[in-house]
């Protein structure tokens, strides 16, 4: 949703916020009955009180006509969390960003010299082999093979999500970031 319209249900949210607090008053008796009579009275003598309904009324229908009508794209940054997995005859299959992220980051924390690693799941253009690719930077010791690490990280990463998924090609990109020979504070390894 773009900013002019989270403004536009801003102001709409705003506007009906008033006109039911208005109304709490009238119903729970804190106004006395001559009171918001007179003014009520007064108001719709005011052209200025039927502009306002109007336009309330235009931000209604607008709004209703926007919900019945418009069908979300895949652009919507709702549906950006899910990735979509072709499985044989079974179908589609969705599965959550979140979880694919948790299960190389699973994985590559048993590669050997790994302290660390973040892994970021980046949704593929319609021309590529796989649905997403992976991005994965680590954290590891000194003195390990940069090389045999990295390959050791893909390795696993792709062995779990062939075992897991059935997806045997996914592109996966390691990034050092950084080289450490601090001891491990706190951390769960995962058996």
């Amino acid at each position: 949703m773009g900013i002019i319209k989270r403004f536009f249900v801003f102001i709409y949210a705003l506007a009906v916020g008033l006109l039911l607090a208005l109304v709490a008053t009238v119903a729970f008796h804190l106004v006395p009955e001559s009171v918001w009579v007179s003014d009520l009275r007064a108001a719709m003598t005011d052209e200025k009180f039927f502009m306002g309904l109007g336009v309330l009324s235009l931000f209604s229908l607008y709004f209703i006509l926007y919900a019945l009508l418009v069908k979300p794209s895949r652009e919507d940054p709702a549906l950006e969390d899910e990735v979509v997995l072709v499985q044989g005859k079974e179908g589609h299959i969705k599965v959550a960003k979140d979880a694919l992220k948790n299960l190389a980051e699973k994985e590559a924390a048993l590669a050997y010299a790994v302290r660390d690693v973040r892994v970021d799941v980046i949704k593929s253009k319609k021309g590529d082999k796989a649905p997403f690719a992976l991005e994965a930077g680590i954290i590891m010791l000194v003195g390990a093979d940069i090389s045999a690490v990295s390959k050791d990280v893909s390795d696993r990463i792709r062995r779990q999500f062939a075992k897991t998924i059935g997806i045997t090609d996914v592109p996966i990109e390691v990034t050092i970031n950084e080289i450490t020979n601090a001891p491990v504070e706190n951390q769960k390894r995962v058996v």
